[in-house]
């Protein structure tokens, strides 16, 4: 279970890597989704908040 959520979190650092690098994340929206990917990760209950703020990014709603 450990190796899964490992390979999750890396796959999170290097999504946020690439979006951030196209700016379609701003700094303040990748350390956002880092510490709530962390905290997903922790506790799998938070993931209708996840799912809300990650809905709230740029990117995801529409470019504003």
């Amino acid at each position: 279970m450990i190796a899964f959520y490992f390979k999750l979190e890396l796959m999170m650092v290097t999504l946020v890597a690439k979006l951030q690098e196209n700016e379609w994340l701003s700094s303040e929206e990748s350390i956002d989704l880092m510490k709530r990917t962390e905290s997903l990760i922790e506790n799998p209950t938070e993931y209708k908040t996840f799912l809300t703020a990650a809905k709230n990014y740029r990117m995801v709603s529409g470019g504003k």
